[in-house]
């Protein structure tokens, strides 16, 4: 070293130009890819600043001067993180100290002896530094990577494990704990012989060395017995490679699929069944796709067409029924989303088709689904109701008519013997009676075969009506007290014919059934919107088994065991009918304690779909 100055001032005054030089050689040698200029300078300005010191406190073993430096550890932090490997880290100090020495012999300085040994101490205590800062900086971030790993799997709903080439497991997540029943600890380190049967245990092991072999993965379906029962799981497995890419180890991930078979197999018995009630019942079930091709055709209603399910299967609509137009604009209306019933007649057979377009998660229609029903008895039994309805109609209702008036009109005329009243009143009754049975029966066959009662609507006021049928009460019944309360608005479009069979209806069945010795009150009020009709009377209530079934056909004459049943058991039937045509609702109360009322509820004007 010149006698003008020491190593530690040359270093001080060469300081930037030796750092550029170690950023070149860096980047050049020993640096990854895209790092800045800070992130290649990093602390090396305050390294080279604590060497300098050291070489000017001259004290010896300079190593202990240097010992413990904050600036060489945060330095092998930062080389992690930035992406060095530990070769290059280690090199990095050693390319440091080429660059001084390149440096000194380029200014022809002549550095003691002392000096170029407190130099290389130094370097080599900052490697020592910086590669233990590194190593342990590595090992804490992949402590947390393991432990922010294990967290992600065992949060996975799927068994996840790792096994080494002997079978001991590596890694297990809580899931495979669960399947198990054992604790993580019980589960490391050993193999499924030591938790499984052996003959299962072969089963796993045999799958794995199947990996290893082959060097691919495999996805196999394993059993496995647990507290609760056999399970299934379907496992992915594949190979995991060493440094030199050899396979010494197998990763699982296997899912319970023990519910979804129990269901494919529900799902397979059902349709066993449903084949077998199709293969016993006149019915077709099909569906077709946006094409138009058949892709399904069961049940028994396909051999009352005399053909078989593969005379359709496979084949197209729009070729099968090509003569036949207004089946093929059936199939398009479908095929557009349209969910519709048609009928349709194929070999002197009539046909219910139910058509019912699937649709994707997109709303867009995939395929068609529909139900055909073979309905030639009931459009047979339909037209015989049309005939019965005229001949009732007509042929009985109009001679029962002629009957009912020619009584009326001779006991009218004066003079008569006194012989011929009595049987003339019991024939005009008689006709009067079987007439309004007639009606009833006609309007049972109508609701029955889906036909709506027919109404002829005008404007008029429900306590007239109420008033005009309590008058006609109290003359068939002269014995009984009927009271009769109007409130409110009671104006409405109805059928004011009809109205008065339902209130004749229950007025009658409330005199026939109450306490005689108590009055039998009627109600009519107006709310908002509609109007109420009530009729109420003492007494027994009715018995709850024949409550529920009130209103059905042939039913309501039973509502008691002690009295002779009237009638054909269909007026409360009728009664709800005709309310329903009007868009309203009957209901009844009956208690011990508050005798029985029927309630009638009903909107002021027509409904439309009455």
């Amino acid at each position: 070293m010149s006698s003008s100055r020491s190593l530690a001032d040359f270093l001080t005054a060469h300081r930037d130009m030796l750092v550029e030089r170690f950023k070149v050689r860096v980047s050049e040698t020993l640096a990854p890819e895209g790092l800045s200029e800070s992130e290649l300078e990093d602390q090396l300005p305050d390294f080279l600043d604590a060497l300098i010191d050291a070489i000017r406190v001259n004290s010896w073993p300079p190593a202990r001067v240097f010992s413990r430096n904050a600036t060489a550890e945060h330095h092998g932090r930062q080389r992690w993180q930035v992406g060095f490997d530990l070769d290059g880290l280690t090199r990095e100090y050693g390319l440091l100290r080429d660059c001084i020495f390149e440096l000194v012999e380029e200014k022809g300085e002549t550095p003691t002896i002392r000096e170029l040994r407190i130099l290389s101490d130094c370097v080599s205590a900052a490697t020592a530094d910086s590669v233990t800062q590194y190593v342990a900086y590595s090992r804490e971030r992949q402590r947390e990577g393991e432990a922010r790993l294990q967290a992600i799997i065992d949060n996975a709903p799927a068994a996840i494990y790792v096994t080494d080439a002997e079978g001991r497991c590596l890694v297990a997540n809580r899931r495979l704990e669960s399947i198990f029943g054992l604790p993580r600890s019980a589960i490391l380190g050993r193999t499924d012989y030591e938790r499984l049967p052996k003959e299962v245990a072969d089963v796993t092991r045999g799958n794995d060395r199947r990996v290893l072999v082959e060097n691919k993965p495999l996805e196999t379906e394993e059993v496995i017995p647990q507290s609760d029962g056999l399970h299934t799981y379907i496992s992915l497995k594949f190979p995991l490679h060493d440094a030199e890419g050899r396979p010494n180890a197998v990763g699982g991930i296997s899912t319970d699929i023990t519910e979804r078979i129990q269901a494919q197999q529900a799902l397979r018995e059902a349709q066993m069944r449903l084949r077998t009630v199709l293969g016993h019942i006149p019915i077709i079930l099909w569906a077709f796709d946006t094409q138009g091709i058949v892709t399904l055709m069961e049940g028994k209603g396909v051999e009352r067409l005399g053909l078989k399910e593969d005379t359709f299967l496979g084949r197209s609509l729009f070729e099968i029924f090509q003569g036949t137009p207004w089946v093929l604009a059936n199939v398009r209306r479908a095929l557009a989303g349209e969910e519709f019933v048609a009928e349709e007649e194929r070999a002197g057979r009539w046909f219910e088709v139910h058509y019912l377009p699937h649709r994707n998660a997109y709303g867009r229609v995939e395929e068609v689904l529909g139900l055909t029903l073979d309905v030639t008895e009931r459009k047979r039994a339909q037209d015989f109701q049309q005939r019965l309805l005229g001949i009732v109609g007509h042929d009985i209702r109009s001679p029962i008519s002629a009957i009912n008036l020619s009584a009326i009109t001779l006991l009218k005329q004066e003079g008569l013997p006194a012989g011929y009243l009595r049987p003339l009143q019991r024939i005009a009754s008689s006709a009067d009676r079987i007439e309004k049975l007639v009606a009833t029966l006609l309007d049972f066959t109508r609701v029955q075969f889906g036909q709506a009662l027919p109404l002829h609507v005008e404007r008029v006021n429900l306590g007239s009506l109420a008033e005009q049928v309590c008058d006609e009460v109290r003359g068939a019944w002269p014995q009984a007290q009927v009271e009769l309360v109007s409130t409110g608005e009671l104006w409405g479009e109805w059928d004011p014919g009809r109205l008065m069979q339902v209130m004749g209806n229950l007025l009658t069945n409330a005199l026939r059934h109450g306490q005689t010795d108590a009055p039998v009150r009627v109600r009519c009020e107006g709310e908002e919107g509609g109007v109420v009709f009530e009729v109420h009377n003492e007494g027994a209530p009715i018995p709850e088994p024949v409550q529920a079934h009130l209103f059905q056909p042939f039913k309501g004459g039973e509502r008691t065991s002690s009295l002779v049943r009237e009638g054909l058991g269909l007026g409360l039937y009728i009664v709800r009918e005709i309310v329903a045509a009007h868009g309203g609702r009957v209901t009844f109360e009956s208690t011990e304690e508050r005798g029985t009322t029927f309630i009638v509820r009903l909107p002021r004007g027509p409904v439309a779909a009455a």
